[in-house]
C-alpha cells in the first residue's frame, strides 16, 4: 500500500516529493519510490516499530571452488522478526561465478552470474536458509616478464594499439597528453580503481597463440613491488602480476613494459582485450600482441 508517513528515529518527517537532506520519496501507482544520495539512512514507515534489537551471532558456512569455509556474522532483528546478519567472507579479489545463492545478498547477484569481488567481500544474510557457493572465474595465473627497453621491444610487437584508443571503458580512466614523448603523443591515466575496466580491439593478422605486452609505469600497490591486473581475452579471464616502476613516468627512461604470457589462441580478425585493475596505480602508453614462444 501507499506510504503515508516516513520518519527518522529522531522524529524528522520527510515530506513527500521534497528533497530535504538528500532524500526524496513519492507514491506512484501504489509503489513507494525512494531516491537518496550515497550515505547511511535510518527511517521507518507508517509508525511501525524500529527493528527488534540485536540478533544472535551466527557462524555461516559457504563454499569457494568446492571447499567449505566458515565466517562469524553479526546483526539485528528486522521489523518482521527476521535476523539480518552481515560479515566478510575470505576470498581473493577477482571474478567469481555464482553457483548457488539463497537468502544472501551479494551485489545483487543471482545464480549463474559472474561478478567481480573485493578481497574479503562483505555479504548480508536475510533469511533462515542461507546458501552461497562460488567458483573462481579468474583463477588462471599468467606469468609476466619485465622489459626494460619497451621502445626497442616495440619492434617485436605484431599488432599494437595506443592506450588512448580504447573502444569501451567503465570508471574514470581516460586519455592524457601531458607526456609528449609517449607513443602517439598520449596515453591513459586514472585507470586505477577496483571495478573499473578498459577494452581495446586488435586486428590479428593470422591465427595463433599470443601474449599481451603493455608499456606503462606503476606505483602504490598494496603488494610490494608488483601491480595486479585481471586480463580478459575474448571472455577468458586470468590474473597477472606486473612489475612496479615506483614513479609517475615523467621521463622516457621511467617507462617499462611487461610481457604477459597469456598464450591465448586467437583467430585472424577482430579480437578484444579487457583489463581490470586489482591493486596498484598506473599510467599506460600502449598495449600490443606478440606470438607466444
Amino acid at each position: 500500500g501507499e506510504v503515508k508517513t516516513l520518519k527518522s528515529p529522531e522524529g524528522i518527517v520527510e515530506e513527500e516529493k521534497q528533497f530535504a537532506r538528500g532524500f526524496y520519496w513519492e507514491n506512484t501507482d501504489g509503489i513507494t519510490n525512494v531516491k537518496a544520495y550515497p550515505g547511511y539512512y535510518t527511517y521507518y514507515m507508517n509508525d511501525k516499530p524500529l527493528p527488534g534489537g540485536k540478533a544472535n551471532d551466527s557462524v555461516f558456512s559457504y563454499y569457494i571452488d568446492g571447499a567449505e569455509n566458515k565466517a562469524e556474522f553479526t546483526g539485528y532483528v528486522n521489523h518482521d522478526g527476521v535476523d539480518i546478519l552481515s560479515g566478510k567472507i575470505s576470498n581473493s579479489a577477482g571474478f567469481y561465478t555464482i553457483e548457488e545463492i539463497n537468502d544472501v545478498k551479494l551485489k545483487g547477484a543471482s545464480k549463474g552470474d559472474r561478478i567481480l569481488l573485493n578481497q574479503n567481500e562483505n555479504i548480508v544474510i536475510d533469511g533462515k536458509e542461507p546458501v552461497l557457493k562460488l567458483k573462481s572465474a579468474s583463477s588462471i595465473k599468467y606469468d609476466s616478464v619485465k622489459i626494460d627497453d619497451p621502445d626497442t621491444y616495440k619492434n617485436e610487437v605484431i599488432v599494437l594499439t595506443e592506450a588512448e584508443d580504447f573502444v569501451e571503458k567503465s570508471g574514470a580512466g581516460g586519455m592524457y597528453n601531458t607526456r609528449t614523448f609517449m607513443s602517439g603523443g598520449a596515453g591513459v591515466t586514472n585507470f586505477n580503481n577496483f571495478g573499473d575496466s578498459m577494452t581495446w580491439e586488435f586486428d590479428v593478422p593470422e591465427n595463433g597463440n599470443y601474449d599481451v605486452v603493455v608499456k606503462y609505469v606503476s606505483w602504490s600497490s598494496s603488494i610490494p613491488g608488483v601491480a595486479e591486473r585481471v586480463i580478459e581475452i575474448n571472455g577468458k579471464l586470468g590474473l597477472t602480476q606486473i612489475a612496479e616502476t615506483g614513479n609517475y613516468g615523467s621521463s622516457p627512461e621511467e617507462w617499462i613494459a611487461s610481457r604477459i604470457k597469456t598464450e591465448v589462441a586467437l583467430k585472424k580478425g577482430k579480437n578484444k582485450i579487457t583489463v581490470y585493475p586489482i591493486s596498484g596505480l598506473w599510467n599506460v602508453d600502449w598495449i600490443g600482441l606478440v606470438k607466444s614462444e
